[in-house]
């Protein structure tokens, strides 16, 4: 169908096609927090943990005052969920020491990380959106597959990363970590430590012809399709919709039928 066509044929059309539903299933999960100090003669923990499916509020945090005046803390937090249509977790792990006259203190750390293992039953558009920070930490954002095959990974250690990446995700099984690390070592430099991911992980059925993927196939899609294909493409989008290589009318073509075809 040629490009004049596909434009008569559209101005025919009465209304949009909705998205079918597709199935992302959660298998298993596993949200911890945990804070650890140690000096002298002295140690103390906490740790929490969560591996159901319900939403999970958590701050696991310790404190000791050695007898010889050196402190130590450590904190792990976190805040997550699960809704109809995203993941979505908020963590951090600190971790400081304040040395007495003569140091005794052993070490402090704090922790939290979040797993979610899950199962795509039909073709998904994801986002993973959100940032991930530390400071003389480790914080970090990984999605892979059941291979194991590393799809998406952001590190951090001493800055802030923004967490902004989109795709495709086939059927198959899946897994999302999200972590938060930060430990202080007085023998080597007292002082605090602390890291923190706040990271949203997103999804849409995936159908070709919604190309500006906002749930739904309209006149939206093809008129960005084709600002995009004249050459005006937002961040992420391509007109070369077979991936062929090329941006040409057989792109055009593909396209509209796709858009005829709905979801």
């Amino acid at each position: 169908m040629n490009r004049p066509h596909a434009l008569f044929f559209l101005l025919g059309l009465a209304s949009a096609h909705a998205h079918c539903l597709a199935q992302v299933t959660p298998l298993s999960t596993r949200r911890e927090t945990s804070a650890f100090a140690s000096g002298g003669s002295l140690s103390d923990s906490r740790f929490d943990a969560n591996n159901t499916f319900s939403p999970f509020r958590s701050v696991s945090t310790v404190c000791i005052t050695t007898p010889l005046g050196n402190t130590g803390c450590a904190v792990g937090t976190q805040e997550s969920g699960f809704d109809s249509d995203r993941f979505w977790a908020v963590g951090q792990g600190g971790a400081s020491t304040t040395p007495g006259p003569d140091s005794d203190l052993g070490s402090s750390s704090g922790r939290s990380t979040c797993e979610i293992r899950f199962r795509v039953d039909a073709p998904i558009r994801y986002w993973l959106s959100g940032s991930i920070r530390a400071v003389n930490a480790t914080s970090f954002a990984t999605l892979f597959s059941s291979a194991p095959a590393v799809i998406l990974q952001f590190n951090e250690s001493f800055s802030e990363t923004t967490l902004d990446a989109a795709g495709i995700l086939n059927p198959g099984i899946y897994e999302l970590h999200l972590g938060a690390e930060a430990s202080v070592d007085p023998s080597v430099e007292a002082g605090s430590t602390s890291a923190d991911f706040n990271a949203t992980f997103r999804w849409l059925p995936y159908c070709p012809a919604d190309f500006n993927a906002d749930g739904f196939t309209d006149f939206f899609d093809f008129d960005d399709f084709v600002a995009c294909f004249e050459g005006s493409c937002p961040d992420g989008l391509s007109a070369d919709f077979n991936a062929d290589g090329f941006t040409d009318f057989f792109d055009f073509d593909d396209f509209v039928s796709a858009f005829d075809a709905g979801c």
